[in-house]
């Protein structure tokens, strides 16, 4: 069972406006709900994230009971006037993924990859299939962590990652590799000939922080971990524990933030499907994003079910707090197609709400118009798909996560590697991302 992190640190996104005026029976049935909650959280939550985690939620609810009834009705919230001048992508982007801090790291990477004498490597592969840590997005943020830890090896190694017979089958199909034309290329499709002298000829590496939070990985000169290998998910919560203690939460995050920007650079395909939505989403000025986790994540007991309410809920007292800077767009993605349209339901009286599917149909973008891709609630069931559609929902997946990055709001949980990398992907920091997180209360690089 995995833990959320602990609540030193919490910042919310949420200002409170002045204090409301008390009723009697306002007070009295606010004594009820939270009385309620107290025994959901103790006979229920636990069992799931931890007390920590829904800690937020019950800090959440008290935020709601402090709002006179009615002020968080859609009448009393100002939008965003549908008449604001359209924004410009390219401006967008490049605020986000073309950042000086992010061509500043990948020019000085390649400069001197070439004289590091030592490499350190990351494995993804289909590994424990059974395994929920087989997501691709669990894949992709554990990567960058050994990315992170690489580069910030007290012996300078360069960073390679192997991609072996992977249940999202092509890792070149969704992201650019920046070292592709210099001597120290960063991703590298193996086959089984291949993988056998790289598995022979590498040490499984162990981490090692200095008094004064410097990193050493150890194990060989040339050290690797495989990422869906047995025990790899302690190992990575053990690092969270050593290097973002020794190094804070706000500079991991700044670290990590520039490596996955440069290192997940959307292939042209996928450009252009983000530039098309965004641009339909920003229509009106702008659009908020909210992505539920439920799937194995609940049931494996890593997060609880969050009533779709709090999401809603969430979202207009963004919006209430925010005077004139919320569109009513709200794009939502999940990883069950029910759950999206409950959601749209609930939400529909406030907001206009919208997903990768309808906004692919009303642009017409083949081939992914009427594409036939199944959702699976569970990574097992993803894994016994065709190569074909496994593939594609990748894409969709990473599609996904790039809109929800650039949207003005999100609001999700951080035990889910998705919100987790969103946060990584918008161009911000710690304080400023507009990210609401219903469970963990902060951002954590595992």
């Amino acid at each position: 069972m995995r833990y959320a992190p602990g609540s030193s640190g919490s910042r919310s996104n949420i200002r409170l406006l002045s204090a409301p005026v008390w009723t009697v029976k306002g007070i009295i049935l606010r004594v009820v709900i939270v009385g309620f909650f107290l025994w959901l959280w103790i006979h229920l939550t636990l069992q799931y994230s931890g007390s920590d985690s829904y800690g937020l939620v019950l800090k959440c609810l008290a935020v709601d009971m402090w709002w006179v009834p009615g002020s968080m009705a859609c009448s009393k919230i100002v939008f965003r006037p549908t008449d604001t001048p359209a924004r410009n992508f390219e401006q967008e982007w490049a605020a986000h993924f073309q950042a000086a801090e992010v061509l500043d790291f990948k020019n000085a990477y390649l400069r001197t990859c070439s004289q590091n004498a030592y490499c350190a490597a990351a494995v993804i592969s289909s590994g424990r299939l059974e395994s929920p840590g087989t997501g691709l997005a669990s894949n992709v943020n554990f990567a960058l962590t050994v990315f992170l830890l690489s580069n910030a090896s007290l012996t300078s190694r360069t960073f390679r990652l192997y991609v072996y017979q992977w249940n999202y089958v092509s890792w070149s199909a969704l992201f650019r590799d920046f070292t592709t034309d210099s001597p120290c290329q960063i991703v590298r499709t193996v086959d089984v000939a291949e993988w056998t002298p790289v598995n022979q000829t590498f040490e499984t590496f162990q981490l090692q922080i200095g008094r004064n939070g410097e990193a050493e990985l150890t194990g060989g000169k040339d050290v690797l971990r495989e990422l869906n290998s047995e025990h790899y998910i302690d190992f990575f919560f053990d690092i969270r524990d050593k290097y973002e203690d020794a190094k804070g939460r706000d500079e991991t995050f700044r670290r990590k933030s520039i490596l996955a920007r440069a290192l997940l650079d959307l292939q042209p395909e996928l450009f252009a499907v983000v530039k098309q939505v965004w641009t339909q989403l920003t229509e009106s000025g702008g659009y908020l994003a909210v992505h539920i986790r439920r799937g194995d994540k609940v049931a494996m007991r890593e997060t609880p079910d969050f009533p779709l309410l709090f999401y809603v809920r969430t979202l207009r007292r963004v919006c209430h707090t925010n005077t004139g800077q919320c569109s009513r767009t709200v794009f939502v993605s999940c990883d069950d197609p029910e759950v999206c349209r409950q959601f749209e339901k609930m939400a529909q009286d406030c907001f206009q709400v919208t997903n990768f599917r309808r906004e692919v149909e009303k642009a017409q973008l083949a081939p992914w118009f009427n594409s036939s891709s199944v959702v699976f609630r569970d990574q097992k069931g993803f894994n016994s798909l065709p190569a074909a559609d496994r593939l594609q929902s990748a894409k969709e997946m990473v599609i996904n996560i790039y809109l929800a990055a650039m949207a003005d709001f999100v609001v999700c949980t951080y035990s889910s590697n998705i919100c987790r990398l969103v946060a990584l992907l918008k161009n911000g920091t710690l304080s400023d991302l507009n990210v609401s997180s219903l469970d963990w209360p902060y951002w954590t690089m595992i």
